[in-house]
């Protein structure tokens, strides 16, 4: 008797700092540099959950944390509010193959989430459109456990053909040679709330939110430059436009960024230089509105 009550607390002592660990790791996770947080009018910021399968008092929005990025989801609209993750040298430079074909489908942890037939017939409306990554297919092939998580509906917003394959794409493109350049960045992204957003028309049974614009966020940080952002608004025409990060703050009442120290916080979000961003001015040049043409073509 006395052997097996030993050998129970022995046990015990070894679990208990693997539980410890698990705790301190989830109670962690709100650290995370990429995670923007939702604000209201007079300052005051909302609570969200950053794990599967929770769901916040707010709003109703329901967050959880995939393993590889995290995402906000807005189950009235049933697209994210945004999706954030961290993009390093090692996950772009991966040389894994992965099966990266798969199809978009239900995300099993969240009751209610659109399928991919709930997007059927947008490539029939004028201008056409598509069910757009937020968090893209070729940021996570260095895993196929991301690639799989990256498919679900969850993780898409609906975005004109012209928008994900011109513009939208290429930044996706630029903030993958940016994390090997600078070892990491740090991505936020999402549709832009509006008061009454649109929504799919062909779709009776669900609403599925159709914003008019979408924003994208990118932050690096090193010992010698300290910290830098940039951010876009995206037009589903195929337009956008580089700003600060305040800005891209006033137009989506999200927090980016905000587990920067504050002073660092402030002084990177009130200011942007194109500079800082190898190639990113050509985000913005007409020239690269031939991306949706040659993309077109050979879809």
């Amino acid at each position: 008797m006395m052997k097996r009550l030993i050998l129970a607390l022995v046990a015990m002592a070894i679990m208990v700092p693997s539980w410890g660990w698990s705790y301190a790791r989830q109670k962690d996770m709100h650290k995370l540099l990429e995670l923007p947080n939702f604000t209201t009018n007079n300052g005051a910021q909302n609570r969200y959950y950053n794990f599967r399968n929770q769901k916040g008092n707010d709003d109703k929005r329901t967050s959880m944390t995939q393993p590889f990025f995290s995402i906000s989801y807005n189950p009235g609209l049933h697209i994210p509010y945004w999706v954030a993750w961290k993009l390093t040298k090692e996950h772009v430079s991966s040389q894994y193959k992965v099966q990266s074909d798969r199809k978009v489908i239900a995300d099993p942890t969240v009751p209610g989430c659109p399928t991919g037939n709930d997007y059927s017939g947008v490539g029939r409306m004028t201008p056409p459109y598509s069910r757009g990554h937020m968090c893209p297919n070729a940021d996570n092939r260095w895993c196929q456990e991301a690639v799989n998580d990256c498919y679900f509906m969850t993780n898409m917003v609906p975005q004109s053909m012209m928008m994900n394959a011109g513009r939208w794409e290429l930044l996706e493109s630029l903030c993958r040679s940016w994390a090997k350049q600078f070892g990491a960045v740090y991505i936020a992204c999402g549709p832009v709330p509006e008061k009454n957003m649109e929504v799919l028309p062909f779709n009776k049974k669900m609403r599925i939110g159709m914003p008019k614009q979408c924003f994208k966020v990118v932050m690096r940080h090193d010992s010698k430059e300290g910290y830098k952002a940039i951010g876009w608004i995206f037009n589903q025409d195929n337009t956008c436009r580089s700003m600060t990060i305040d800005e891209v703050e006033k137009m989506t009442g999200l927090d980016f960024f905000h587990n920067v120290p504050e002073k660092e916080e402030r002084a990177m979000e009130s200011k942007m230089e194109i500079k800082d961003w190898p190639r990113a001015y050509q985000i913005e040049e007409k020239k690269h509105l031939v991306n949706y043409i040659l993309a077109s073509f050979f879809k």
